[in-house]
């Protein structure tokens, strides 16, 4: 009895291309041609706006209403109504009634009534919590869906239903079904249901390319709100290492780790890191899973 979060009339696509080129073109290609995302077919008038690298800021803070977006990372203040589809990661400060898929890792601050796929690690700090601004407040449903193909983390969850192809932690669980996950780790939990036979089968087993490198990630210190990067403190066998996102391993030291070239830290939280090489990606819960 779940009903789409959203409109299906978006006014338009945004591409979060610094300019017109052949990569979004192929973008274009996949907006025009992708058909339907999840339970919603997609009608799209074909109007495709480039927002150029400067004037990201804004689009940033303004966040979307009713959008169609399809980029490589995506960040954004509220996001309502709209489908975001990202080849890299999300950020979203507050997230109502979205469809958000990432090849990656998803971060949402605050949300509610969404759909939320992550191939790698989804991280909410409160969701299930409506604000009163809800323009179907009583009329439907205010559960999440959220989904991820490695790890997940949420610290307050309230009527959510969640899942993790390995691992997946939560604080404060109200009214929370967990559905095939093999590991559940919940320090407080009210009227919650654990279905561990669903026909599910959203994630192939997680293959890490990088488990012969012997890491062991330690901490993580997320990006602050003035957009600095944050960093990973990693050991790579017997030798410690900092990095900070959009580097690679070894790349402030100047050392270079054999193996590992090409490999830089796209994505980290306080629990979760993320390496990717091209479309390869690496993932790892701090402190050892």
């Amino acid at each position: 009895d779940w009903s789409p979060p959203f409109r299906t009339n978006s006014r338009h696509i945004q591409l979060l291309c610094p300019e017109p080129n052949e990569k979004s073109a192929d973008l274009q290609w996949f907006a025009v041609n992708v058909g339907q995302i999840g339970c919603v077919t997609v009608r799209t008038p074909g109007v495709f706006e480039f927002i150029p690298e400067k004037d990201k800021q804004g689009a940033r803070r303004h966040g979307l209403e009713s959008e169609l977006i399809i980029a490589q990372d995506v960040e954004f203040g509220p996001a309502r109504y709209s489908i975001i589809v990202a080849d890299g990661n999300v950020r979203i400060g507050l997230a109502q009634r979205c469809i958000i898929y990432a090849r990656g890792a998803i971060e949402i601050a605050h949300g509610y009534g969404n759909i939320v796929i992550a191939g790698h690690y989804v991280h909410c700090s409160h969701d299930g919590n409506r604000g009163p601004d809800d323009r179907f407040a009583g009329k439907d449903p205010r559960r999440s869906f959220l989904f991820s193909g490695h790890c997940l983390d949420v610290a307050h969850a309230r009527d959510t239903i969640l899942h993790a192809r390995n691992y997946l932690e939560v604080s404060h669980a109200n009214d929370v079904v967990f559905v095939n996950s093999p590991t559940i780790r919940v320090s407080h939990k009210k009227n919650c249901t654990q279905v561990d036979d669903a026909k599910l089968n959203l994630f192939p087993p997680y293959i890490n390319p990088l488990a012969d490198k012997d890491i062991v990630v330690l901490k993580g210190v997320p990006r602050n709100d003035a957009g600095k990067p944050g960093q990973a403190t990693l050991n790579v066998g017997k030798r410690q290492y900092v990095v900070t996102e959009g580097e690679e391993v070894g790349q402030a030291e100047g050392a270079p780790v054999a193996g590992m070239a090409g490999w830089k830290l796209s994505y980290v939280s306080q629990n979760y890191a993320l390496f990717t090489k091209g479309k390869a990606d690496a993932g790892f819960w701090i402190g050892g899973r």
